[in-house]
């Protein structure tokens, strides 16, 4: 009996031993995947906003460049011209997926009024002798943009972006860019729209082929999705019917630049890295679960990602097996060199205690 009673206790003391000794390593190991999670969850964060920069930038410069060429024919009293620019840039430029204009009878030379609209459809401009209608945006082309905010009358105004709406003359789901047009004398005649189809952005998120275990979802300032890792969610707001978990997140990514955080989903921990993109002004999120965190490690040491963006909506993700391939190279645009995978100068807020 004394035997018996000391090999338990001995048994119990190893075992409580191990565990002391497992746990702190056990506590280790879960912080490092947490790290590396967290850096995944941005680098794949900044590789979508890099992307989506590169895109939205061509689109605003050539809006500006329709916008500036638009009123040099206003000024001039060319009509034809201005009726003609908007089919001439959809048949030009792959960016323009549709363009319109609407100018002021108060600043023609004649005192007509313009409204054109084109389109691609199948590849081929169509034009509305029309304008679309965003009076339901706010709107207006007096000198004020419809976030209530004027633009600079001295400088090259700045595109600025719409939430999602289903254009009223095509009936596609759209984003819209909109710039003011001035005559050479900076009086404002009007307004040049160019719309982007949210296809277009959601290629970007599907060609990242991210496993079901990652969440991906590029927001417009409205919270509306625009392109997502699940199909479902396309076109309606993130937050609508959401748990209070990821409203109260919904409202941190809506309100500030960039960060990370916390949330709990139906008892799920749900981490959270969002960013902005400075040209659109759309949000882009990753989540993942954090019980699922050992799983995602594992497939990105699986799979080595590279991302390139040539003026739009372009990425390529190779798997750990090509990565040693040198002739892999031929995957970048003229041949050189695939470019550096994105870096990690942004900066992050720290994850908060989920249990404050």
């Amino acid at each position: 009996m004394g035997k018996k009673s000391f090999f338990g206790r001995a048994t119990l003391l190893a075992l409580c031993l191990a565990a002391a000794v497992r746990y702190p390593g056990y506590r280790l190991a879960q912080n490092y995947v947490a790290g590396r999670m967290d850096a995944q969850l941005r680098t794949e964060t900044e590789s979508i906003l890099q992307a989506l920069h590169a895109a939205g930038l061509q689109k605003s410069v050539l809006l500006r460049k329709a916008a500036r060429e638009a009123g040099e024919y206003w000024a001039a009293g060319d009509l034809s011209g201005c009726r003609a620019l908007p089919a001439h840039y959809v048949a030009s430029y792959d960016a323009a997926t549709g363009l319109g204009l609407s100018l002021s009878a108060g600043e023609s030379p004649d005192k007509e009024a313009l409204a054109v609209y084109a389109y691609r459809d199948e590849g081929q401009p169509k034009t509305f002798e029309a304008f679309p209608d965003y009076v339901g945006d706010g709107m207006s082309w007096d000198g004020m943009s419809w976030d209530g905010t004027s633009w600079d009358k001295k400088s090259p105004a700045s595109p600025q972006w719409m939430p999602f709406r289903r254009q009223s003359l095509t009936g596609a789901p759209t984003v819209t860019a909109a710039c003011p047009v001035y005559t050479s004398d900076r009086r404002q005649a009007g307004i040049a729209v160019l719309d982007t189809d949210i296809f277009e952005i959601q290629k970007l998120v599907t060609a990242r082929g991210l496993p079901p275990s990652l969440m991906a979802d590029v927001l417009d300032g409205a919270g509306t999705v625009l392109a997502s890792s699940r199909p479902a969610a396309l076109m309606r707001p993130m937050g609508q019917n959401a748990p209070s978990g990821l409203a109260r997140a919904l409202e941190t990514v809506l309100a500030e630049r960039e960060g990370e955080l916390l949330y709990t989903d139906g008892g799920e921990t749900i981490r959270l890295v969002f960013g902005t993109s400075p040209e659109t002004g759309w949000k882009v999120c990753m989540r993942s679960r954090v019980r699922d965190d050992f799983r995602n490690i594992k497939w990105f040491w699986e799979n080595d990602v590279r991302v390139y963006s040539c003026c739009g909506f372009h990425t390529v993700r190779r798997s750990a097996a090509s990565a040693g391939n040198k002739n892999s190279d031929a995957l970048s645009p003229g041949g050189g060199p695939n470019p550096a995978p994105p870096g990690r100068g942004r900066r992050f807020s720290p994850i908060p205690n989920p249990t404050k």
